[in-house]
C-alpha cells in the first residue's frame, strides 16, 4: 500500500456490497489487531455435528478459540498492524499447511489470536448463516453479503439467492455486452 494509506478495507471477490460502508469506515480499526465479522465455525460451534471434533482439533491447531475465530472474507485494519500480522500468519502457513486447510483464513486467525474485534455480521453475511436465517425475514439487511458456498448468484437465481441478487451481475453484463477485452 502507499505510504499515505493508514488503513485499509478487504472486501473477497465473491462478494455483493448492498449498502453504505461509511459507518464501518467512520470507525478506527484496533492498532494491533484486526476487525472481522464471525465465521460460520464460530456460530454454530455449539451444535451437534458430525463435524465438531474436526472443527475443535482446527481451532486447537491454530490456537484460536471458536468465540474468536473470524472469516478473513472481510477485513479492517490498520497498515501498521496488518504489517506486523502479515509475517506472522505467512510463517505459520509455511511451517504448518496441516493446519491451514482453510488456507489464509486458518494461518491469519493463528496470527490474530486475541486480537480480533468482532463485526457485525451486517458487514459480511456469509452463505452458511441463509440456512438459518434470511435476514430479509426480519427486516434486515446485510450490507455485504459473502457467498461463501454455491449457489453463487451471478450463475444463476436460485436458492437462497433470489432475482435481486442477481441484479448487479446481469447489470454488468448489459453494459460490458460487446466490449472488447484488451490483454
Amino acid at each position: 500500500l502507499d505510504d499515505g494509506v493508514d488503513r485499509f478495507l478487504y472486501i473477497d471477490g465473491d462478494t455483493m456490497v448492498d449498502g453504505e460502508l461509511d459507518s464501518l469506515l467512520a470507525s478506527t480499526p484496533p492498532a494491533e489487531g484486526l476487525m472481522a465479522a464471525p465465521d460460520f465455525l464460530n456460530i454454530f460451534m455449539d451444535e451437534v455435528s458430525r463435524g465438531k471434533k474436526r472443527d475443535l482439533a482446527h481451532l486447537e491447531g491454530i490456537g484460536c478459540r471458536a468465540e474468536t475465530y473470524f472469516n478473513s472474507g472481510v477485513i479492517y485494519a490498520s497498515r501498521e498492524a496488518w504489517n506486523d500480522i502479515v509475517p506472522v500468519a505467512m510463517k505459520f502457513m509455511v511451517e504448518h499447511p496441516e493446519h491451514c486447510p482453510a488456507s489464509d483464513q486458518s494461518a491469519l486467525n493463528h496470527a490474530v489470536r486475541g486480537r480480533v474485534t468482532m463485526l457485525s455480521l451486517r458487514y459480511n453475511y456469509q452463505s452458511e448463516h441463509m440456512m438459518v436465517l434470511d435476514p430479509r425475514r426480519r427486516g434486515i439487511g446485510p450490507t455485504i453479503w459473502h457467498f461463501t458456498g454455491g449457489p453463487k448468484p451471478w450463475n444463476m437465481p436460485g436458492w437462497p439467492w433470489d432475482e435481486s441478487f442477481n441484479r448487479y451481475y446481469c447489470a454488468a453484463e448489459m453494459r460490458l455486452h460487446g466490449s472488447t477485452i484488451v490483454t
